[in-house]
Formats: C-alpha cells, sequence, structure tokens
C-alpha cells in the first residue's frame, strides 16, 4: 500500500515581504477594530485567512492568524462588556433620578455626581463611544453601539432591545 504525499498545488512561492506585510495588515485590522470600530469583524475575516492558509499547507501562517484572531475577538469582547455593565448602571442612575424629580433628565451630565459619580463611555476607544438619550412616546431611550447592534432600553416598559446598527428603524413600543 502506497503512501501519498500531499499534492503539489503549483502554488506561486510568497515573498517574505508580501507574508510580513499580510501580518501586519491582520494586526492592523485587529487593532482598529478593538480600539476604534468594535464591530467584531476583524477575528472573523482573521479566522477565515488562518482557514484557507491551513487548507493550502501552511499551519505556521495559519496558527499566527488564530491567535490575532483570538486576541481581537477578546479585546471587542471586553469593550461590549463594559458598555452593558456601564449601561446599566446609568439605567440605575436614571431610574433614581425619575424617583426623586418625577421626571427624566434631559440629559446624561444632570445624574453627575448626585446619581451617578461621573458619566461613564460606552466604549473605551480610540474615539470613545457615548451612551445617547431620546424620547420616545413620553418614555426615555438610552442607547449604544454594541458591534453591529444598537442596544436601547426602554424606560417604558424597563427592557433591552436591539436592532442591526445598519437599520433605519428604532425601536418602537
Amino acid at each position: 500500500m502506497e503512501v501519498s504525499e500531499a499534492p503539489n498545488l503549483n502554488l506561486p512561492a510568497k515573498s517574505s515581504v508580501l507574508a510580513r506585510t499580510g501580518k501586519v495588515i491582520a494586526i492592523f485590522l485587529s487593532v482598529i477594530d478593538a480600539f476604534y470600530l468594535t464591530l467584531g469583524f476583524a477575528p472573523y475575516l482573521l479566522l477565515s485567512y488562518a482557514f484557507y492558509l491551513s487548507a493550502i499547507y501552511k499551519p505556521k501562517e495559519a496558527t499566527f492568524y488564530v491567535i490575532i484572531a483570538s486576541l481581537s475577538y477578546i479585546l471587542v469582547s471586553y469593550q461590549s462588556a463594559v458598555a452593558e455593565r456601564n449601561a446599566q448602571k446609568l439605567v440605575e442612575a436614571i431610574s433614581w433620578y425619575k424617583d426623586v424629580n418625577k421626571k427624566y433628565p434631559d440629559t446624561l451630565k444632570q445624574l453627575a455626581p448626585a446619581y451617578i459619580d461621573s458619566i461613564p463611555y460606552a466604549k473605551h476607544t480610540i474615539i470613545p463611544t457615548q451612551y445617547r438619550l431620546t424620547m420616545l412616546k413620553g418614555h426615555l431611550l438610552l442607547s449604544y453601539n454594541a458591534r453591529f447592534i444598537k442596544m436601547d432600553y426602554y424606560f417604558g416598559d424597563r427592557s433591552w432591545h436591539t436592532s442591526s446598527i445598519f437599520s433605519t428603524q428604532d425601536y418602537q413600543p
């Protein structure tokens, strides 16, 4: 019984410059995604490329992209968890404000320092993402973007609602 060798795909040899450029682009995409956009797209692109590299028998190269994708995913997940935790603190502060003043605050700035120490950012990125307040049918709506999802807390029914950030429709109670 003959042992078959890996097929020769006759792939053109890649120069080391191209390989380094690919790694720099991967790291750049991950950093931009994790610290600026926080959408979570980079890990999926990098993992797709890693599977492609594995398919053409370059496991060491694939491992690099898997590691970068994993780190990027961890950073984006951390940012989302921080945003969720800060949003819950704001919901509690806004509810307390309404209980005391019998109306919702006009801006988040009205909450600090009496109801919350300081107004947190939704995400700690290069350009910080902030929470937004809007009135909807007489009730307040607290919103922020988390990856490709827009998170809305509607004080009318005291619940969170999600929609795509690409959607032109806002939450409708």
